[in-house]
């Protein structure tokens, strides 16, 4: 079976580990692969740029000045373009892969849902409101030592966590990220198992 699944969230929410789980649960026929953005965002110092989940290794984020033309799919978010390459995203599909988008823009998530209808599957994950001492944190791990910086971030983060929870409905599956990484692997389990049971698949053990 073949989807596009949409990850949104704010900043350490987790939807680095949900995908973790998302591909740890692959078969013969749910094949999850992240597809990569590019993103005038500047790199962020956190070391080797690719993630690793068993023999499969992803890019989420390429940071490239300007964007390539390539790039068909394309939103912004506080003068920071992201762009995807729809082509990547239909070879993906055409393959029998199932294809994730870190999306963090809501109005992305809306224009790929009018765009592909019933074929994607929009996921909103929430563990707490922004605070500015979590966003001190996140920038420290990111190589990010100004506070005035961090501030800024944190303000972001508010007005687009506003935007989220007002758009709430946009989401086919919100997650409430609070308990363990057993809960959240468990809630990954219980919406791909969902999916089967949705298109009447054969229900295989994942």
């Amino acid at each position: 079976m073949s989807y596009i699944i949409t990850i949104t969230g704010p900043s350490g929410c987790g939807k680095s580990t949900f995908i973790k789980y998302l591909i740890h649960l692959q078969n013969a026929d749910f094949l999850p692969r992240v597809i990569t953005k590019y993103t005038t965002r500047d790199k962020r110092d956190e070391g080797d740029d690719y993630k690793k989940i068993g023999d499969y290794k992803y890019i989420e984020a390429k940071c490239v000045k300007p964007l390539p033309k390539s790039c068909n799919f394309i939103y912004e978010q506080y003068s920071v373009r992201y762009g995807i390459r729809l082509e990547s995203l239909f070879n993906k599909l055409n393959k029998g892969f199932s294809p994730i988008i870190i999306l963090n823009d809501v109005r992305a998530v809306e224009d790929l849902r009018n765009m592909l209808g019933k074929n994607v599957v929009s996921i909103f994950i929430f563990k707490e409101s922004p605070s500015l001492e979590m966003h001190i944190q996140l920038g420290k791990k990111r190589g990010v030592k100004d506070k005035a910086e961090a501030e800024v971030r944190y303000r972001k983060a508010q007005n687009i966590y506003r935007i989220y929870i007002e758009n709430i409905q946009l989401f086919d599956h919100v997650i409430l990220n609070c308990g363990t990484e057993s809960d959240l692997s468990f809630l990954a389990k219980k919406i791909v198992t969902n999916l089967f049971i949705e298109k009447n698949w054969p229900l295989k053990e994942i």
